[in-house]
């Protein structure tokens, strides 16, 4: 993170939601893709106009402002004005950056477009552990990169005094007003590991019920969304390796966007579940 004067002068993007296989990525194989690259450290939530020097560096923290370049060079010189159909995806701390700046994008991209979310793995809940103190964490970015102004706008209008709530998608989800499909572990092994810090298969289980909980109260409150909420222990990818209603990501992905179907598929398995990660395992049917 911070920098990309390291990163090649190009790259390839393939496999997963970026496949030009239309086996592999049936809904997307033949669009056009573009790759963000991540490195503010915030979500590309910052927007704070002063400079912080740490050890003889300048440190600048604008991730929002970087977005919105981006925006406009995408908009103004490679064609996204003539887009049909956009999906914002991103996998961790981008799959958070999807939840909290899709209905941004959505804003701000023609009217005519069609536009939904794709989050991969960034439906982090909001927990202190005593060690990792992921909250107080996310608190502290939220304060230090003045995130007001680049997340949710009606999540930080509904949270006076608390604003820093918004950095969290548990949070912001009850707002975003576009369409979303998050692909997301109710057992994610970052969390499991880095939020709630533990391997009991007990407290795992009991994070996967809230993980559960707080989609169902969050973001299926409202009918236009989707999910695909698997049992296996992973964190990103595993896209096409997961079977939910006889459906891996892909094709659950394709039947939502296209509006056929089923819009929610939940594994629903007892941690932990080995099968579960594999398109040969078990699944449970949820309608």
């Amino acid at each position: 993170l911070g920098s990309t004067k390291g990163d090649p002068a190009t790259r390839v993007i393939q496999g997963g939601y970026f496949s030009t296989d239309p086996a592999i990525n049936p809904q997307m194989y033949n669009w056009n893709s573009v790759y963000l690259r991540y490195c503010d450290g915030a979500s590309f939530s910052g927007d704070n106009s002063t400079v912080t020097t740490f050890k003889d560096h300048q440190l600048y923290f604008r991730g929002f402002r970087i977005l919105q370049a981006v925006f406009n060079d995408l908009n103004t010189n490679r064609g996204l004005n003539k887009a049909t159909d956009v999906v914002i995806s991103g996998c961790s701390a981008g799959g958070l950056a999807t939840y909290l700046h899709l209905d941004w994008w959505r804003k701000n991209i023609q009217s005519s477009a069609k536009v939904v979310g794709l989050p991969d793995s960034g439906f982090f809940l909001d927990y202190e552990s005593p060690i990792k103190q992921y909250h107080s964490n996310m608190v502290w970015v939220f304060t230090q990169q003045n995130s007001t102004s680049g997340v949710n706008d009606d999540c930080i209008r509904a949270n006076v005094g608390k604003e820093y709530l918004c950095i969290f998608a548990q949070h912001v989800s009850p707002y975003i007003q576009t369409p979303i499909f998050p692909l997301q572990s109710e057992y994610d092994s970052w969390q499991t590991s880095e939020d709630l810090d533990s391997t009991s298969v007990q407290a795992i289980n009991e994070w996967g019920r809230t993980m559960t909980d707080l989609v169902r109260t969050t973001l299926l409150k409202k009918t236009q969304n989707g999910i695909f909420l698997d049992s296996c222990h992973h964190h990103c990818g595993e896209w096409g390796n997961i079977v939910i209603d006889g459906k891996n990501q892909a094709r659950a992905f394709e039947d939502f966007y296209n509006g056929v179907g089923q819009k929610v598929f939940m594994q629903d398995k007892v941690y932990p579940c080995t099968a579960c990660c594999s398109p040969t395992g078990e699944f449970h049917i949820t309608k």
